[in-house]
């Protein structure tokens, strides 16, 4: 059989005697269900409030305590479930079964601790009220990790043994933009409230790749970016690290704030200043071939059968370009050996002949020996004869 029990407050002395009914069910262990404000309670205990009255104020109170009063008491097992409204949070150190109460709020016991209720640890950008939407601007103060329990870093990421897919981070933009996506970096001296001009050789950013090597996560590589004017011109440079390099050693290459490129060489004096060898491609033909963008250096020896032709790119599409040839026995080709278009010498009509365009630049009148050289290069139009 189940019981019912309804409270239905009206008058102080009907409130005692249905309360006193309660106590009594209860007392005689009664399977029963308690409603107040309601004649058909739905559950357990089933509240109904006066919503539509003004002057009744709805809601139910559970016990306030504070945090240092809540430290004195010791729940069992038995009070799992249990709920209480901290009015003030405990006091350092917290420990034992207040070790999360931290804030004020509710807490509910979970057999071992006090746990806080679902509180929103976001806040509204520009507030300090807690976010509920999830379309709101949004920050908190904290560090956040993703499969990380304990971020040492604004944002941590953790891929602990699982697929690449783990520590990836996408941007997929759909956009009439000229400079989306971006990652912007921002760097300011002074303080958010009044920041200041960056003195010379402050960072401006930088991206560190770290890797596990000799028992310890060292810095590998690394590309910085260091602001090299005086608070009021815009200048910046780019330095790019290797081999366990740190920001206090030099750079392997910079790319300073004239545009100038130095490989191994710090204060570069030309567009590009190298501090060492240089490497260019170099190709043997024994016949006919078709230059591309993969080529500059071309040797050809020999006299192949039927003669030679060198098929030059479009020079409209090339503009720069050089490219180094030699040819051995070139007197024993003479006119066998001519390039696919002409190509415009000093004192010399422009032609395809490769025998008279290196005779042009010999002191005899004709190449030097069996062997010689000539360097082109493209303006965007033609083809020029510039060097032996």
């Amino acid at each position: 059989m189940r019981s019912y029990v309804a409270i239905i407050a009206s008058k102080n002395t009907k409130m005692k005697i249905l309360l006193l009914s309660v106590i009594l069910l209860i007392s005689s262990k009664i399977l029963g269900q308690v409603g107040i404000n309601t004649e058909i309670p739905k559950a357990t205990l089933d509240v109904t409030g006066n919503p539509t009255i003004a002057t009744k104020l709805d809601g139910i109170i559970a016990p306030r305590i504070t945090g240092e009063q809540l430290r004195l008491k010791t729940y069992t097992i038995d009070q799992t479930g249990a709920i209480v409204y901290v009015t003030s949070a405990a006091i350092a150190p917290l420990d034992n079964q207040v070790i999360m109460v931290s804030l004020a709020g509710y807490y509910y016991f979970d057999g071992i601790k006090w746990v806080l209720m679902s509180k929103e640890p976001w806040k509204i950008a520009g507030t300090t009220e807690e976010a509920y939407e999830n379309t709101q601007n949004i920050y908190q103060t904290g560090n956040v990790g993703i499969r990380e329990a304990n971020p040492a870093s604004a944002l941590s990421i953790v891929n602990d043994n699982q697929n690449d897919n783990y520590d990836d981070i996408a941007i997929e933009t759909y956009s009439n933009g000229s400079q989306t996506p971006a990652f912007v970096y921002k760097s300011f001296a002074g303080t958010k409230a009044s920041p200041a001009n960056l003195a010379n050789n402050a960072f401006l950013g930088s991206l560190y790749f770290r890797g596990y090597a000799n028992n310890a996560s060292n810095t590998l590589s690394a590309i910085l970016s260091k602001y090299k004017g005086n608070g009021t011109t815009l200048l910046s440079n780019l330095e790019f690290y290797t081999s366990n390099q740190t920001a206090t050693a030099d750079p392997k290459m910079i790319l300073d704030e004239k545009g100038y490129l130095g490989v191994n060489e710090l204060n570069p004096k030309s567009t590009l200043s190298v501090n060492g060898s240089i490497s260019v491609p170099f190709r043997v033909i024994t016949g006919s071939t078709t230059l591309t963008s993969s080529d500059y250096a071309i040797y050809c020896a020999g006299i192949p059968t039927g003669g030679l032709v060198i098929t030059l790119p479009d020079p409209t599409t090339c503009n720069g370009r050089m490219y180094k040839i030699t040819i051995g026995r070139i007197r024993e080709l003479g006119g066998g050996a001519t390039f696919s278009t002409t190509v415009i010498s000093p004192q010399l009509t422009a032609t395809n002949n490769i025998y008279d365009l290196m005779a042009n630049f010999s002191s005899d009148g004709g190449p030097t020996g069996n062997a010689d050289s000539m360097t082109i290069i493209s303006d965007g139009a033609n083809w020029y004869h510039i060097s032996k």
